[in-house]
């Protein structure tokens, strides 16, 4: 059994599952390729009952070390994001996404508004919300949902 196989089982009979660590890029590679591919930068545990307890399935999951400033103060960089890529969870609705957009990913609010449009918002105010049409004029795609932000603040 593979050393990489017998970590996943061992922390599975404790409760736990372990999850693929991921960079940014991973989704954009594995979003022209159609699969989840190569960008693991590691591995951490979580508990089993709580996705179970939110009906989240540990194989469309996976952990993003949060970069940047846009959604503090919900996420501040160097805290983890967890995302699901359950097919269930790629429809646009409400709520903070890791989206594609002019081929960049971003992790960003979205709200649907009428007229076929979503509102694309950031939780820091300096950076202006904007709208874009869902007519598929613009380079778009939902490529997870963030379910979690986990992290350790100094108080």
């Amino acid at each position: 059994m593979p050393e990489a196989q017998a970590a996943v089982e061992d922390a599975n009979t404790q409760g736990l599952v372990t999850l693929p660590v991921v960079n940014l890029a991973y989704f954009l590679e594995n979003e022209a390729q159609g699969r989840r591919g190569d960008r693991t930068i590691g591995y951490t545990k979580f508990d089993r009952a709580w996705l179970d307890a939110w009906y989240l399935d540990p194989d469309h999951i996976c952990v993003i070390p949060a970069v940047g400033e846009t959604v503090e103060p919900t996420i501040k960089g160097g805290e983890y994001i967890l995302v699901t890529q359950a097919e269930e969870h790629l429809k646009p609705g409400d709520g903070l996404y890791v989206i594609r957009l002019d081929g960049d990913v971003l992790v960003k609010r979205l709200q649907r508004v009428p007229g076929g449009k979503l509102a694309i918002t950031s939780d820091n105010p300096s950076y202006k919300p904007y709208e874009i049409a869902l007519d598929g004029a613009t380079d778009f795609a939902i490529l997870g949902k963030v379910v979690l932000v986990h992290g350790v603040r100094r108080v």
